[in-house]
């Protein structure tokens, strides 16, 4: 199903659309913590008015699209955290997470030059690594078949696909053999909502697992996808990556880099220093990218920096962009 970027997203005039940032940095700068095995989807199961706070400071920051708090949240990720899990129960769990981001667009401080306006609500759905909650979507040595990848996505996406959102959002994907497991089941199934597909690198031009991102690219674009991009990367290697993609595909492209800093998979948090993602999106812009954001530590005022960024810019000709 091919539906373009901009009947997902619907930003001011002049602009981009610009997606939301880390979730998790979201809720803990409200005190929440979301280091456990199921990261943000606690706050969905324990905390949903936090959570709903959580969304409206970055619907508050003039973004577009919010996604959900089920990166983490399958059967398997359940499972391993010791509790009751059922294709039934992900799916009240992922209709109940639209629901909380539908209302936090309802009642967040509008953007005044539309006062109408609610943004977007992309259901997020991690890679198989998520579920493990052992920081392998950052290398996608799962040391499973792909036969087995499809079954997990497959579950999932059947489930996802009766959730109200406006689009599926399967990101951070680090392994070719996820991506061939994904255009399998999406060849597949007949979702009847956009999918888009956004993939975790260790360079440019190669996935976390050292695949060449060009193969990827030509993989999954034989699939159904609405979207295609990067996401929990380093911002320095966006640019370059989004390049390649599109020398590969023709669907538009999508990047919401993290702060820069790297994940300590032992201790559960992220070290070094960070980049200020205003610096950069001018280079994605150029490199043809159709909808920018944030991952894991961009939270809700770097989004807004990020939107001043972005509107300064504005809508100029550029030869790269794909999609609207």
């Amino acid at each position: 199903m091919s539906v373009a970027l901009s009947e997902v997203t619907d930003s001011p005039s002049g602009r981009i659309p610009v997606l939301d940032g880390g979730l998790s940095t979201a809720l803990e700068g409200l005190g929440c913590d979301s280091g456990g095995a199921l990261w943000t989807t606690e706050a969905l199961l324990e905390q949903p008015h936090v959570l709903q706070r959580a969304h409206e400071s970055f619907v508050a920051s003039g973004i577009d699209l919010l996604s959900t708090a089920t990166y983490q949240l399958s059967e398997l990720s359940l499972s391993r955290a010791g509790m009751e899990s059922s294709p039934e129960m992900i799916g009240d769990l992922l209709r109940r997470s639209v629901r909380i981001a539908r209302r936090a667009g309802q009642v967040a401080q509008p953007d005044e030059r539309r006062p109408d306006r609610q943004p977007g609500v992309a259901l997020s759905l991690g890679p198989f690594g998520a579920a493990l909650a052992d920081g392998s979507e950052y290398h996608g040595d799962y040391g499973v078949s792909i036969a087995e990848l499809e079954r997990f996505h497959g579950e999932r996406l059947r489930a996802a696909r009766w959730s109200g959102a406006d689009c599926l959002l399967i990101e951070t994907v680090p392994s070719l053999d996820e991506i061939r497991g994904l255009e399998s089941v999406l060849e597949t199934l007949s979702l009847e909502v956009p999918v888009w597909v956004s993939m975790s690198l260790r360079s440019s031009g190669e996935l976390a697992d050292g695949s060449a991102l060009t193969e990827a690219a030509g993989v999954i674009s034989r699939a159904p996808i609405a979207a295609l991009g990067v996401n929990c990367i380093a911002p320095e290697i966006v640019a370059g990556a989004l390049e390649i993609l599109g020398s590969v595909s023709d669907v538009p492209l999508i990047a919401y880099p993290n702060s820069g800093r790297v994940w300590d998979a032992t201790l559960r948090r992220w070290d070094g220093e960070g980049r200020r993602l205003r610096d950069f999106v001018e280079d994605w812009i150029d490199a043809g990218v159709s909808a920018v954001g944030g991952c894991c530590g961009v939270g809700p005022a770097e989004i807004a920096d990020l939107v001043s960024r972005v509107e300064e810019i504005g809508l100029r000709e550029r030869p790269g962009v794909r999609g609207d």
